[in-house]
């Protein structure tokens, strides 16, 4: 069974969605997902894990930022949204399987982080020149989980599976909202069952 996404795991995609949107890149990328964990709110989890393997976190950003300025535009009101690359949907069945095999009920961005370093192609390169390897990011994370452990389930019913993310990334665009009070070392807890589903429009969230 696939493990479910966290609040900050959707939010972290859908951002990496809209900068992808907002760019004008035909393919969402894992690029664009390295920016948008480096760049959400509350992200103190991904910023951790980078300085616990000394990675310059500036020079990531800028880095990833170089790979999205090569990639392909287009522009025109008939685009169609942009589309998971191959090195996207591998990066989410790699995490998929590190939550799994580290026996973890939710997709937390930690996982997310490693499966880039691991599949992320251009911006797995990015992070690899930082000393960011997935095996260094993976040990990190397993010694930040002995100081905090615990998934955290709360109120809430489960969230989309990662199986559905490999299909719901396909032409369909949200707008995530981070939520506050994160600690460090605690991964967030599911939404609330009802939620509205990721990835489909939401009238009035920016407002």
């Amino acid at each position: 069974m696939d493990a479910e996404l966290t609040n900050r795991s959707r939010d972290a995609i859908n951002a990496a969605s809209n900068r992808a949107v907002t760019g004008g890149h035909p393919d969402l990328t894992p690029a664009h997902l390295l920016l948008a964990l480096l760049q959400g709110q509350d992200n103190e989890n991904i910023t951790d894990l980078l300085t616990a393997v000394d990675a310059d976190q500036v020079a990531v950003r800028t880095g990833a930022e170089r790979v999205l300025a090569g990639l392909p535009s287009v522009t025109g009101s008939t685009v169609a949204p942009p589309q998971p690359s191959r090195e996207m949907l591998a990066v989410v069945a790699d995490a998929q399987t590190r939550a799994k095999d580290l026996g973890d009920e939710y997709l937390s961005t930690e996982h997310l982080l490693i499966g880039i370093a691991a599949k992320g192609g251009a911006a797995g390169e990015v992070l690899k020149a930082q000393g960011a390897t997935a095996d260094k990011l993976q040990e990190a994370f397993r010694k930040a989980r002995g100081r905090a452990p615990g998934d955290h389930r709360g109120p809430g019913g489960p969230v989309q599976g990662a199986g559905e993310v490999r299909h719901g990334l396909h032409g369909r665009r949200a707008r995530g909202q981070a939520r506050p009070g994160h600690r460090p070392g605690h991964r967030d807890p599911p939404r609330r069952a009802g939620a509205v589903p990721p990835y489909e429009e939401q009238p009035g969230a920016d407002r």
